[in-house]
């Protein structure tokens, strides 16, 4: 029987203090198989769709809860003109994400 394998995706809170301490491999029991970094691109039609996606996100929910919707929108709009593309309008978020591959 093959090895499982689980694939684990790490972040990290803004605190320093969750981000200072660095997980404890050896107590998980778990063997470093591979890791990396992955490029992925949002992308949204347009500057309004992309704060609508925005807003439906967990984070954005977050930010609704403590500033308010219009608040969060009028961010956003500032925000993610700067990625909107001139003669499209389509609006390209490019994310960097890391991995780590582990087995036991």
């Amino acid at each position: 029987m093959a090895p499982r394998i689980l694939i684990l995706r790490l972040a990290c809170s803004i605190t320093a203090s969750t981000c200072s301490r660095a997980p404890d491999r050896a107590s998980a029991d778990l063997r470093l198989v591979d890791d990396g970094e992955v490029v992925c691109c949002w992308r949204y039609a347009s500057i309004d769709e992309a704060v609508r996606g925005l807003l439906c996100s967990a984070g954005g929910a977050r930010a609704i809860q403590a500033a308010g919707e219009q608040a969060v929108r009028d961010v956003l709009l500032r925000s993610l003109a700067q990625f909107e593309d001139p003669q499209t309008a389509v609006v390209t978020l490019a994310n960097t994400f890391r991995w780590v591959a582990a087995c036991r």
